[in-house]
């Protein structure tokens, strides 16, 4: 008769767990590998988001972004204070004078008013865009609306 040992089901769970962490731990280094690609470098403009870049003048730089049209953020390292901020869809984009208000900015699609049974009767569309810069930290902090092709131009 074979005895089966009553801690080896339990090994292949424990290192079936690990294998499972250690593969989606590569997954997401490999994922910001993949996303985080860098700026030609200029004094004023480092990328560290997603986005292909054009070659930047030291006036201007213009990032190309691709993604789904939801909310979509850019942090660029800018060691000076931006003149204006554009998005080829949506314009203008405004400057915020406090992270804490460009971080209270929406984009997207919320739910307005509720029935008494708690279904959403009532939605309304926001594009809240807007940017900030963090001096101290020499960050430029885009919120923008994505989408495909989509064009950030920083004017310093």
């Amino acid at each position: 008769m074979v005895r089966r040992s009553r801690t080896a089901p339990r090994r292949i769970k424990q290192l079936w767990k690990v294998l499972v962490a250690v593969l989606f731990v590569l997954l997401v280094i490999l994922g910001m590998r993949y996303y985080l690609q860098t700026a030609p470098s200029t004094p004023q403009t480092t990328v560290l988001s997603t986005s292909q870049t054009t070659v930047p003048t030291p006036e201007t730089a213009t990032y190309v972004t691709h993604s789904s049209p939801t909310s979509q953020w850019l942090i660029l390292s800018s060691s000076l204070l931006p003149v204006s901020v554009t998005a080829n869809n949506t314009g203008l984009i405004p400057r915020f004078f406090s992270s804490e208000s460009l971080n209270a900015t929406r984009i997207g699609v919320y739910c307005q008013s509720t029935s008494n049974a708690g279904a959403c009767t009532q939605f309304v569309t926001y594009t809240q865009t807007g940017w900030y810069w963090d001096g101290q930290n020499k960050l430029l902090f885009i919120h923008y609306l994505g989408g495909p092709d989509i064009q950030i131009t920083v004017k310093n």
